[in-house]
């Protein structure tokens, strides 16, 4: 007798805004890792591109965890800032991304407006101190990035050259890297294609206490993946 598949369980609103804020506190904390004193340029506030509505803005949150870890952020939007404002008050607030890029050490991209992807990474990298580029819309080229002297890191993507050298200092794997601890022969079969299916999980396998148990690499959402391992 047929019996239809079970339906995945769906999170209330409440635990889905909850995973949403403990994901963005931890992409908070790779930028804080990575940053120096130097301060931290953040590009985007609202929660999409074409608007100035910054309710529920994973850009909101992610500046103001880095501000409450002590530093200096000059930001910029193209309509938002107004209403990020209030929300974000020791902020300071710049009349373009070149402008807030200046003596930061590290970029930080937050909302796909069209007018990041066209920035002249050259004249940006020029501005700043630091030569950081962390990408968590997937707007820009990293190619070009790389070109300018500069290390992006983003979400979901392969790892560039830049990334592959951050992590083998301190000793982690990027999520889409092959992993040694679960190779088998070329040609192998397995039958377990329920374990196919789904996504990969990190830790586990390579016994690596800092990576915490179920971590993910699948997805492109800023609330709910990881964009390296690290």
């Amino acid at each position: 007798m047929f019996q239809p598949p079970i339906p995945w369980p769906r999170l209330s609103n409440a635990k889905r805004r909850s995973c949403e804020m403990a994901r963005q506190g931890e992409l908070a904390e790779k930028i804080a890792r990575r940053g120096d004193t130097s301060g931290i340029a953040v590009l985007g506030m609202a929660f999409k591109a074409d608007t100035d509505d910054v309710r529920e803005s994973p850009a909101v949150a992610i500046t103001g965890s880095l501000r409450d870890k002590g530093f200096a952020i000059r930001a910029y939007d193209p309509h938002a800032m107004a209403n990020a404002a209030p929300l974000l008050e020791g902020v300071e607030w710049c009349e373009t991304p070149y402008d807030a890029a200046s003596n930061a050490g590290a970029v930080v991209v937050l909302t796909e407006w069209p007018d990041f992807a066209q920035l002249d990474l050259s004249g940006l990298r020029s501005w700043m101190q630091g030569n950081l580029l962390f990408d968590y819309r997937n707007i820009l080229k990293r190619w070009d990035a790389e070109a300018c002297d500069m290390h992006s890191f983003s979400i979901g993507a392969r790892p560039t050259r830049a990334e592959t050298v951050a992590l083998a200092e301190i000793g982690h794997r990027h999520p889409t890297q092959p992993n040694p601890c679960r190779s088998r022969p070329t040609g192998a079969r397995t039958n377990n294609r329920r374990s196919e299916s789904l996504p990969r999980t990190l830790g586990r396998h390579c016994g690596n206490p800092s990576v915490p148990e179920g971590t993910t690499s699948a997805g492109s959402c800023l609330g709910q993946t990881e964009f390296m391992d690290g």
